[in-house]
C-alpha cells in the first residue's frame, strides 16, 4: 500500500474523497460513482500501484467520446487480471464550469473516483502541476514514488483501436521512465549512429576505390561495408547524424550504385536509402534539412538514371521491387521539373505502361497524377501513350455494374476519378454520372 505521504503530498489529490450527493442522490448513480465515503486518499487507492488522473469536461465533445473509450478500457482490464505493478484506478479531475456539467460527465462511470468538484483550487493545482493545456488528458502516476509514468495516457488508451487493451497497458508500462533503461537506449542509439556512419563511409570508400562495385553481389557489399541494406544507414529524425551522412557523400555513393543491375539487391537497396532520406524529416522545423537531402539527390544525377531504368524495366516481368522504389523516389521530386525530365527522356510511355501492372502499387497513380500531368506537354504525351484506354479498361474492371468496387489495382474512388477527370473529362462525366445513379439506387434500396 502506498504511504499517505505519497498519496496526499506528492500527488496533491487532497486528503478526503467525498461521497457525492449529485443528481443520483444518496444511493443513486451519484453515490455509486464515488463509493469511497470520507476516506483518506491512500485508503481510496489501496491495492493500486498507479493512479490515472483524467482531466475532462462535459462541454468538450472529444472528452465525452474519450470518457466512453476510457471506461471500456478499464472494463477490459479488471484489477484481478493485472500484475501488482499494473493495477490502476481512474481519478476524475473535472474542468467543468458547474456541478451539473460535472455530474453529467461522471455519473455513468463505474469504479472511478473524483476530486471533489467543490475543491476547485485542488483541481486547478493538479492541472497546473501536469501542464494540462488541452482536453482530454490522462496522466498515469506511480503511487510508490510519485513519479509520472506518462502524461500521454490518451494515446495509449486509443491504441486499442489496433491493439488489445492488455497490450496497450503493457506498452505504457514499457515506456515509463527508467534511468537505467534510458541510459542503455542512449548507448544503443550512439552505437547505432556510429555504425551507420561507418557503413556510409565504407560505401563511399568502395565507390571511390572500386567504381566497379556496381556489379558486386550483396555478399561482397556485406564483406566490404558491413551491410548490403543501405537503408540501415539512414539516420531518421537525427539532425547531427544527417550532417555526418551528407558529409560522407552517402547520397552520391548510393546514386553511383544505380549504374548497376536494377534487379540486384544493392541497386534497389540504394534506391530505398535515397527515398528514405528525403522522408526522414517530417516536422516543420526539419524541412530545411529535408530540402538539403533532396537537393543532394538531384545533384547526384540519380533522377535521370532512375528515368532510364524505368524505361528499361517497364515491360519486365521480374523487376517489380526496383520499379516500385523508382516510382517512390521520383514521386518525392515532383516539384523539381520531373515532368519535363520525363518528357525529355521520352519516358511518359513507360510510366503509362506501369498502370497495367499489379506489382508496382498505387503510388504509380499518384506519380502519374501528381507528376506527369503537371504540364500540357506531358498530358498530351500520356494520352498518346494510351493512358485513357488503360484507365478505361481499369474502370470497367473495377466498377462492373451492380458489383462492389475491387481494389486489386489500388485504383478505386478518388484516385481513378481524378486521373480520368484530367485526361478524359468527357469520359469522367459519363462514368461518374453512372456511379452516382448506382449510389442513389443503393441508398434507396437501403432506406426501403
Amino acid at each position: 500500500m502506498p504511504s499517505k505521504g505519497v498519496g496526499r503530498g506528492r500527488l496533491g489529490l487532497g486528503r478526503h474523497w467525498r461521497r457525492g450527493r449529485g443528481r443520483g442522490g444518496e444511493g443513486g448513480k451519484g453515490s455509486r460513482c464515488f463509493d469511497i465515503a470520507d476516506r483518506a486518499t491512500s485508503d481510496a487507492l489501496a491495492g493500486h500501484a498507479l493512479v490515472a488522473i483524467y482531466f475532462g469536461a462535459s462541454w468538450c465533445s472529444c472528452c465525452c467520446e474519450f470518457a466512453r473509450d476510457l471506461a471500456a478500457f478499464c472494463e477490459a482490464l479488471p484489477s484481478r487480471d493485472l500484475d501488482d505493478d499494473e493495477r490502476f484506478r481512474v481519478v476524475f479531475a473535472s474542468l467543468d464550469r458547474d456541478a451539473e456539467g460535472f455530474w453529467s460527465d461522471f455519473e455513468e462511470q463505474g469504479d472511478w473516483a473524483a476530486v471533489p468538484f467543490e475543491d476547485e483550487a485542488r483541481r486547478d493545482a493538479l492541472a497546473a502541476r501536469f501542464s494540462i493545456d488541452s482536453l482530454p488528458a490522462l496522466v498515469f502516476v506511480d503511487l510508490r514514488n510519485g513519479e509520472t509514468v506518462t502524461a500521454d495516457g490518451v494515446r495509449y488508451v486509443q491504441m486499442d483501436d489496433c491493439m488489445e487493451p492488455r497490450d496497450c497497458l503493457a506498452a505504457l508500462m514499457n515506456d515509463r521512465p527508467d534511468p537505467g533503461r534510458d541510459a542503455r537506449r542512449a548507448k544503443e542509439l550512439a552505437e547505432h549512429r556510429a555504425e551507420g556512419l561507418r557503413r556510409a563511409e565504407a560505401l563511399r570508400d568502395a565507390v571511390v576505390t572500386a567504381p566497379e562495385c556496381v556489379s558486386w553481389s550483396a555478399e561482397q557489399f556485406e564483406a566490404r561495408c558491413g551491410t548490403s541494406d543501405f537503408k540501415e544507414c539512414v539516420p531518421y529524425e537525427d539532425e547531427a547524424q544527417m550532417e555526418s551522412i551528407l558529409a560522407a557523400d552517402f547520397v552520391s555513393s548510393c546514386a553511383h550504385l544505380l549504374k548497376g543491375d536494377p534487379r540486384a539487391r544493392p541497386f534497389w537497396s540504394a534506391l530505398q536509402a535515397l527515398w528514405s532520406m528525403g522522408l526522414s524529416f517530417s516536422d516543420e522545423a526539419a524541412r530545411p534539412r529535408a530540402e538539403r537531402v533532396r537537393e543532394a539527390v538531384v545533384a547526384s544525377g540519380a533522377l535521370p538514371r532512375c528515368v532510364d531504368v524505368l524505361k528499361d524495366l517497364a515491360e519486365s516481368d521480374d523487376a517489380g521491387a526496383s520499379l516500385e522504389w523508382i516510382v517512390h523516389l521520383l514521386s518525392e521530386h515532383a516539384d523539381r521539373g520531373l515532368a519535363e525530365l520525363l518528357v525529355t527522356q521520352d519516358a511518359i510511355g513507360a510510366l503509362t505502361a506501369l498502370l497495367k501492372r499489379k506489382d508496382v502499387g498505387n503510388r504509380v497513380l499518384f506519380s502519374l497524377y501528381g507528376v506527369v500531368l503537371r504540364t500540357d506537354e506531358a498530358t498530351r504525351a500520356a494520352r498518346e501513350a494510351g493512358a485513357v484506354e488503360i484507365l478505361k479498361a481499369l474502370w470497367d474492371e473495377t466498377y462492373e455494374p451492380g458489383l462492389a468496387s475491387d481494389d486489386s489495382h489500388g485504383l478505386v474512388g478518388q484516385d481513378l476519378c481524378e486521373l480520368l477527370a484530367l485526361l478524359a473529362p468527357e469520359l469522367y462525366e459519363a462514368y461518374f454520372g453512372g456511379l452516382k445513379v448506382l449510389a442513389e439506387e443503393e441508398d434507396g434500396a437501403t432506406a426501403a
